[in-house]
């Protein structure tokens, strides 16, 4: 499997993803959007279970800039990050993270 849709479901725990990427080691694309994942994500872990993901979707989980930098910061291979419908209200700088990745 290379794509995984897993938006609007009841998942609020990062480790709980982290675990199916762990089984899916072909995961290219990833879009956890409407979901409350109510802890902070641990970018080892993510970095860990997610190595080959490519374009990650985190529209709507109600996150700061901070939050969503925190989530992608494990991810350096990102190449599309979409995070539309958070609540940004103020964007630091991309050069936070450890590559560039376009923000959609």
């Amino acid at each position: 499997m290379r794509e995984l849709n897993l938006s609007e479901n009841l998942l609020w725990r990062w480790s709980d993803l982290a675990e199916v990427g762990g089984e899916l080691g072909n995961l290219r694309a990833l879009n956890v959007s409407r979901n409350r994942l109510s802890d902070a994500p641990d970018p080892r872990l993510l970095g860990r279970a997610f190595a080959g993901l490519r374009s990650l979707v985190l529209n709507d989980l109600d996150y700061e800039w901070g939050d969503l930098l925190q989530a992608a910061r494990g991810l350096p291979q990102l190449e599309c990050l979409h995070l539309a419908d958070n609540r940004i209200t103020e964007v630091g700088k991309l050069m936070q993270m450890p590559t560039y990745v376009p923000v959609y």
